[in-house]
């Protein structure tokens, strides 16, 4: 009887672990001791991470090169972009490229109860089934500081069917959370001389299509009135490509991010 009852113990307190997990911000990853260097820093989501090398050079044109670094995390959370930014800062790059995506775009799923039970309920149950003897609080292991830097494997094929997008794809626009923080550190940046950027990217024309004009037309409005609040500039290439740059509905793929790099550089020299 005592056994069971461990046993249902230690199941429920899974399941309270596993919806805490799923409703609390997500702690920062980054490392307290995580440097950056670069003359030109771009940070951001997996979105950057395939639209950027993780080092490059950018030759100019009265000769000489500048080096682009590349700092991202995977579904990176405001708070997580933003310890980044002061990081980048504290560097004293030419310009900071800052993706506008994780203070203006919610792509979390719909909550899924069978999900839930099937995989997070599980799996802290493991977890807790061996904890729980020995400490009540301790349910949920914190997350190592580190940098998802690495590229992807250099995939060109377009993989995604367009009846797919609902479920991978849940686009909402948010208002930013970190919007007085987020402030507070470009008035920061100014005084001590860098320049921010806010960045975004496009995505494949299956998405676009899917989105609609409308979705699409509401959202470069909303990022422009976010870039507006915060008196940043904004560099968006466009709102699409074909397919054949992306991996999915908006992961640039080796070819895509060869395109982003080249326009990006014409731009950017455009602004010197």
């Amino acid at each position: 009887m005592r056994f069971w009852l461990i046993w249902i113990a230690a199941f429920l307190c899974a399941l309270v672990a596993g919806v805490l997990l799923y409703l609390t911000p997500s702690q920062s990853r980054i490392a307290a001791d995580q440097a950056l260097d670069g003359d030109l820093i771009f940070i951001g989501s997996s979105l950057t991470r395939n639209a950027v090398p993780a080092e490059t050079k950018l030759a100019l044109n009265g000769g000489g090169n500048l080096k682009i670094s590349r700092y991202t995390l995977s579904r990176i959370a405001e708070n997580e972009a933003l310890d980044l930014l002061e990081k980048a800062i504290a560097a004293r790059p030419k310009r900071i490229f800052l993706e506008i995506n994780p203070f203006a775009i919610d792509l979390t799923p719909p909550f899924d109860w069978t999900g839930l039970t099937a995989k997070m309920i599980l799996a802290q149950y493991r977890v807790v089934r061996r904890k729980v003897a020995r400490s009540a609080l301790d349910l949920i292991a914190v997350p190592k500081p580190s940098l998802q830097n690495e590229d992807w494997p250099e995939d060109p094929r377009f993989d995604l069917k367009p009846e797919d997008l609902e479920r991978v794809y849940p686009f909402h626009l948010k208002s930013s959370a970190e919007i007085a923080r987020l402030k507070t550190i470009v008035i920061n940046a100014k005084k001590t001389g860098v320049d921010i950027v806010f960045t975004s990217f496009p995505r494949a024309q299956t998405a676009h299509d899917y989105l609609g004009d409308t979705v699409v037309q509401d959202t470069s409005a909303h990022l422009g009135q976010l870039a507006g609040v915060v008196e940043l500039p904004i560099y968006i290439p466009a709102t699409h490509w074909p397919d054949s740059f992306f991996h999915d509905q908006a992961h640039l793929n080796p070819a895509g991010r060869e395109r982003f790099l080249s326009e990006f550089s014409i731009w950017f020299k455009g602004q010197m």
